[in-house]
């Protein structure tokens, strides 16, 4: 799922993926330019989005421009990191995946679509994703973490969430309002996907995989991981 990323000399200037990247860097930066333009030109006086924030904030075309890429790629890897370890605990743990598609099916019934109703019913999904969060190495604490190493989404159900420590879990950060300010739509789009996923197909590992995580700012995984995908009949 995820690429892995390697301590290494700055790449050549001539290398294909190098150039590659450029040509996609350049592209992306035009057209940033041309959507900030047509919001500045095509403006609702009763509708702000995050857009019109950031034109409040500058009038460097450098800087707006930088603004806008940083909002858009902003918890790029960490939510990629996310997904990919919750599609790997998924697929080596059918109990917990087979608990999360009765969940996904009995609260949507015959609709795929999830909705600001019936989101804040998906409990599993939501529980799923704090438990591999990427702050692996924090969470390695038995005496607030007993089993660290097991996957089990149980420990932040309600009625568990209630004797955990102030502070055990704070992948957001600890100072209040100065946490990451899109930690909801971190989970959303997590929960979202996952749910999304799960209704419509299974997981399983490819092969016999040991996939072993490489602990930093962000955990990742040793090498890609890869996983089978089944229509759910």
């Amino acid at each position: 799922m995820e690429r892995q990323l390697t301590d290494s000399v700055p790449p050549d200037k001539n290398d294909t993926r190098q150039k590659s990247f450029q040509e996609a860097l350049q592209y992306l930066h035009t057209m940033v330019k041309k959507v900030v333009e047509q919001r500045q030109q095509n403006k609702v006086q009763d509708q702000q989005l995050l857009i019109d924030v950031i034109l409040q904030s500058t009038t460097d075309e450098d800087v707006l421009t930088s603004d806008v890429i940083s909002y858009m790629v902003g918890a790029f890897h960490t939510t990629a990191y996310l997904l990919t370890w919750a599609m790997y605990f998924l697929a080596t743990h059918p109990d917990v995946q087979n608990k999360l598609h009765s969940e996904i099916v009995q609260v949507l019934g015959q609709k795929d679509v999830i909705t600001d109703s019936n989101y804040g019913q998906l409990r599993y999904p939501f529980i799923i994703t704090p438990v591999i969060h990427a702050f692996g190495v924090v969470l390695q604490d038995e005496k607030l973490w007993p089993l660290p190493q097991k996957f089990d989404p149980g420990r932040f159900s309600a009625e568990h969430s209630k004797s955990q420590r102030t502070y055990a879990f704070s992948p957001f950060g600890f100072a209040g309002k100065r946490i990451c300010p899109a930690y909801k739509f971190a989970y959303n789009e997590s929960t979202v996907l996952i749910a999304t996923l799960i209704r419509k197909f299974e997981v399983s590992m490819w092969g016999d995989q040991v996939v072993k995580p490489v602990f930093g700012f962000v955990t990742r995984p040793q090498e890609e991981i890869w996983l089978k995908v089944s229509r759910r009949k």
